[in-house]
């Protein structure tokens, strides 16, 4: 497993696989140990699990396609990483309190597929500047858009379907 992935693996954590020997068909078992070194090559560390195996379809050898489960926490604020402004070792975001941007500090914890899970300093349903946050100053008035609003390559207030203007047509020469 990568390196980077040692923070969210325990001993006794849940891991599900599958084999190419037997299509369709999960098993399950939990981490038996971790490694204490990372190869230097790789940057992966060596993640050892132990599945029942009592109808000895696992035979030694096989490979396993093997993920960890992880805990899920339905509470979780999760924000865009890119909503995210880093100074030293301390991180922040641009809140939307009544329209105005606030310059807030958050505590960050586990990141995946983009998102940033924030543990402190921002309540859940608040919104966050996501685009352009380095042109955003505290105290000002900034517009909240609906998920999807702003799309890449058009300006934000452009008129929609503002396509090429048009030649107007020409008369034919007599």
């Amino acid at each position: 497993m990568p390196e980077t992935a040692l923070a969210h693996v325990r001993q006794g954590q849940g891991v599900r696989a599958a084999s190419a020997a037997y299509p369709g068909r999960e098993f399950r078992g939990k981490v038996a140990t971790i490694g204490t070194r990372v190869d230097p090559v790789t940057r992966s560390i060596e993640i050892r699990a132990r599945f029942d195996n009592r109808d000895g379809d696992l035979r030694p050898g096989m490979f396993l396609a093997a993920r960890l489960v992880a805990t899920v926490r339905a509470w979780a604020v999760l924000i865009p990483e890119e909503a995210l402004i880093a100074s030293g070792d301390k991180r922040f975001v641009f809140a939307v309190i009544e329209g105005k941007a606030a310059h807030t500090e958050v505590t960050i914890g586990e990141q995946v597929k983009g998102d940033v899970e924030i543990l402190t300093g921002l309540a859940a349903g608040v919104s966050v500047v996501v685009g352009g946050v380095q042109k955003v100053r505290p105290g000002q008035a900034v517009k909240v858009l609906p998920p999807g609003g702003f799309k890449k390559g058009v300006k934000p207030g452009a008129k929609k379907n503002a396509g090429p203007k048009k030649k107007p047509a020409q008369k034919p020469a007599a």
